[in-house]
């Protein structure tokens, strides 16, 4: 099936979809419109029709109506005295029946026969028989009608070769022989296949001629002809290619102007309006696409519905218009949120996974039902977002899962995407569940995605890779907090110099301040910085640093070209916004400069830290969910400063503050108690850390002391972590930061083995 034009190239010969008609009607149909009933003489023969009734046992009335049967069995007793003609002719009406009943079934094997019985009544004619060009076209067009579904080279090439030399054959003849609609119809079945020459090949000559012969064989139909409809579907799929060429509107507007005007011309019981009015949607989507006009939107999923309302029940074509306008309608969703069109879209998918019938052709089996089932887990995934229904995460999760599986068994080109929407939906849970099953199953699969990923070989492709291995990066680093397995810090690292370097790869050799790749430096920075916390290797508190200064530099400051709009647009222009980011990439910059302070005691990095901590909090409002957090990075930043010498702001008296207002909160049952104690904890092993580095052989009731801070410290961070709301009362996320740090000190100070 061709992936990327219009199912619509087969309607010249009356339609593939013609399910709902009678199998006589559907052969009358194509005969009338493939070329004829090339009436040359009456096939019937008296002395086979009476050897036949002597010899041959009683029909009965369901072989009869065998339209296949019957015409086979009038070639085979034909066959050693008929006449050139009249062969040639029995074995066209075969072909016919034969391609009907493929158009009913989808039996390539029906359609190979049919190819195979056209070509024999081509050759049997001399080549100058005057229906011998009719047939040499039929023939042609068979062959587009296979090609679309292998996609192969030589069905095309002689396609073309024989619709080209019928119509050269055809204008040869003498001008009284030939009318305007016959030489409609030649022209007609060779532009279908230049246009999948240019398909195939992509050179626009082929486009440019296949477009100018739809304009000619239009121009010469009277306007009630019944081909002028299908020719102009045809003219709508061509404007359709070059708009994907030059990316011109109006090819698109008159695209679909001519699918419309195919509409208007066909009756709403024929087959052909069904095709019609689906092609109509899929336009109207494009150039929503395009144009994000909500009338544009609405008339892609009205022309959908039309055209699946209108479909035959059971038809073989109904799960893929489910399916594409379950994908319309999830659009609509995201453009104007309204529960109703992500329902409908559930359940057009789930009966688009249920009632697909699985095609003959590989191709087509290999894509076709994975791509049903991963449309309907982003369906379900796009209603948990909504709704936060569990139920509807799993059943994605589910879904999904079965489309990986079958992306593996058929080795699919898209196998890294299903594995990669495997692990977000799961992670999706992970986050919810803090179930470590799920984190180890979503990196499972977000390693195989990138395994599967074929060789970026655009810059496109280069940043969609990238992507993906930051995401893995970070959930690696997520599994260290969990687990403090050393090989995810080096995963994690890994993954997000990978990121960079692929970000980097299409730079050239600009300077750098001009490529900055801000969110690929700040998940480098981060595990960097991860890795020097645990190992204390000073080249990965370096390397972070760089990156963690370069990724809010980029952020924090407004581009070349932005500042250059500002400036040649107005003398007023308002400046650019702040970037969303420039706080998270300030804060990890200032806990590495905290770090290097510590680590190598230069003075202005501790100004630096205080200086980003300050301005972090001054940005930040009070009530912010995070501002506790960076309350308590500047609080970190302050305690690595020299202890201060004026009275009340030593490390003892903030302590000894810290703890009244620990007692005060516990007094007054206030909802900030575990915030307090939180406070107090990190509060406590600070001054533990402290003394271990200026009195590192302390003995006797000092170092009782500095066990006792820990001791607090680690008791209280339990405490916090482990202990219901009616006992210490805090967020969910001072719980989780509680519960990271009890963690990470008590591996540091070897309390726990993992």
């Amino acid at each position: 099936m061709s992936t990327s034009l219009p199912q619509s190239f087969r309607q010249l010969i009356k339609p593939i979809e013609a399910v709902g008609f009678s199998f006589d009607d559907l052969e009358k149909a194509f005969l009338t419109t493939i070329g004829g009933e090339d009436s040359e003489d009456d096939d019937y023969c008296e002395k086979c029709e009476r050897e036949r009734e002597k010899t041959s046992p009683r029909r009965s009335s369901k072989s009869k109506t065998d339209k296949v049967s019957k015409l086979r069995d009038s070639v085979k007793l034909h066959k050693p005295h008929g006449n050139e003609a009249n062969n040639a002719l029995r074995h066209a009406k075969l072909g016919r029946a034969l391609h009907g009943r493929f158009e009913l079934h989808g039996d390539p094997h029906d359609l190979d026969e049919a190819i195979t019985h056209l070509s024999t009544a081509m050759a049997i004619l001399p080549p100058k028989h005057k229906h011998r060009p009719m047939y040499e076209s039929n023939v042609g067009l068979m062959l587009c009608v296979r090609y679309e579904h292998t996609r192969s080279d030589k069905d095309l090439d002689r396609a073309e070769r024989y619709c080209r030399n019928a119509l050269t054959a055809l204008e040869s003849q003498s001008e009284e022989s030939i009318t305007s609609i016959d030489k409609a119809w030649y022209r007609a079945n060779l532009a279908t296949a230049l246009l999948h020459r240019y398909e195939r090949h992509k050179q626009s000559q082929h486009l440019e001629e296949s477009l100018s012969l739809w304009r000619t064989a239009i121009s010469s139909l009277p306007d009630d002809h019944p081909d002028k409809a299908p020719y102009q579907s045809n003219l709508s799929a061509v404007y359709l290619a070059r708009y994907q060429i030059n990316n011109n509107i109006e090819d698109l507007d008159r695209a679909i102007s001519n699918i419309r005007a195919a509409i208007r011309g066909t009756p709403r019981d024929d087959i052909h309006w069904v095709i019609y009015k689906y092609m109509a949607s899929s336009l109207f989507f494009k150039r929503w696409s395009r144009s994000q006009r909500a009338d544009d939107i609405d008339r892609a999923i009205e022309y959908g519905r039309d055209a699946l309302e209108a479909l035959p029940n059971k038809h073989r074509y109904s799960s893929k218009y489910q399916s594409d306008l379950a994908t319309k309608l999830l659009s609509r969703y995201d453009q104007r949120g309204e529960l109703e069109d992500v329902n409908e879209a559930i359940d057009l998918s789930k009966d688009a996974a249920v009632t697909f019938a699985h095609a003959s052709y590989p191709a087509e089996r290999s894509t076709a039902p994975l791509n049903r089932l991963t449309a309907l887990a982003q369906a379900l995934a796009k209603r948990f977002e909504k709704t936060e229904d569990i139920g509807d995460l799993n059943d994605a999760i589910k879904h999904a899962k079965q489309a990986a599986v079958l992306a593996d068994k058929s080795r699919s080109p898209e196998r890294h995407t299903a594995h990669f929407t495997v692990a977000g939906f799961i992670y999706t849970r992970f986050e919810r569940s803090n179930d470590e099953e799920d984190l180890n199953e979503s990196i499972h699969h977000s390693t195989i995605a990138i395994d599967a990923t074929p060789p970026a070989n655009t810059q496109a492709e280069r940043e969609e890779l990238a992507e993906k291995l930051s995401v893995l990066s970070s959930h690696h680093l997520t599994r260290f907090e969990y687990q403090r397995n050393p090989a995810d810090l080096d995963a994690a690292v890994n993954n997000a110099k990978t990121a960079l370097d692929l970000k980097k790869a299409g730079d050239g050799n600009g300077p750098i301040q001009q490529n900055p790749h801000a969110a690929a430096r700040y998940a480098l920075a981060l595990a960097l910085f991860r890795r020097f916390e645990q190992n204390g290797d000073l080249k990965d508190l370096e390397g972070a640093l760089k990156n963690a200064q370069l990724a809010y530099d980029a952020v924090s400051k407004p581009s070349p070209a932005s500042r250059r709009l500002s400036v040649s647009t107005s003398r007023t222009a308002v400046a650019p916004e702040t970037d969303s980011r420039k706080i998270l990439y300030q804060s990890l910059l200032s806990g590495v400069l905290c770090a290097r302070y510590k680590r190598l005691g230069k003075k202005e990095d501790l100004d630096s830290a205080i200086a980003h901590a300050e301005a972090i909090l001054a940005a930040t409002p009070a009530d912010h969910p995070l501002y506790e957090m960076y309350k308590s990075i500047h609080s970190f930043a302050l305690r690595a400063a020299a202890p201060a010498k004026e009275p009340g702001t030593s490390p003892d008296d903030i302590i000894a503050h810290a703890r009244e207002e620990v007692e005060r909160a516990k007094a007054e049952r206030d909802p900030s108690w575990g915030v307090q104690m939180l406070r107090l904890c990190n509060l406590l092993y600070a001054r533990y850390e402290s003394n271990l580095e200026h009195k590192p052989d302390s003995a006797g009731a000092s170092k009782i002391a500095e066990d006792l801070d820990l001791e607090h410290a680690l008791d209280d961070w339990r405490r916090i972590a482990t202990a219901g709301l009616r006992t210490v009362p805090s967020p969910p996320s001072v719980r989780f930061r509680a519960a990271l740090k009890w963690a990470d000190v008590s591996c540091r100070e070897g309390r726990y083995k993992s």
